[in-house]
C-alpha cells in the first residue's frame, strides 16, 4: 500500500496517516523499495495485488457459500 501511494506522489505525512502508520515506517519501506529497484528485484506491485485479491475473493467465497435453509413453513395469513 505504501508502495502504491507514493508512485501516486503522495507524501510520507499523507500516506502515513493513510496506511496508520508511523512517517517512519513509511520512509523505511520507500528506502527497501528503492534499494529493490536499484537491485532489479522489484516485485511488480500489479500482479501481487492480483493474486492476493484472487486468494482473499476465494476464501471469502469458501466461507460465504450457501448455506442450506430449513424449508419454507406456509404461514396462513387471516385479515381482519
Amino acid at each position: 500500500m505504501i508502495r502504491r501511494l507514493r508512485s501516486k506522489g503522495l507524501t510520507f505525512r499523507q500516506i502515513a496517516e493513510l496506511a496508520n502508520c508511523s512517517q517512519g515506517s513509511v520512509a523505511l519501506e520507500i528506502k527497501e523499495w528503492e534499494a529493490e529497484k536499484a537491485a532489479g528485484v522489484e516485485k511488480d506491485l500489479d500482479a501481487q495485488i492480483n493474486e492476493e485479491l484472487s486468494e482473499s475473493t476465494a476464501q471469502f467465497e469458501q466461507e460465504q457459500s450457501p448455506k442450506l435453509l430449513p424449508p419454507a413453513i406456509p404461514v396462513k395469513v387471516v385479515r381482519f
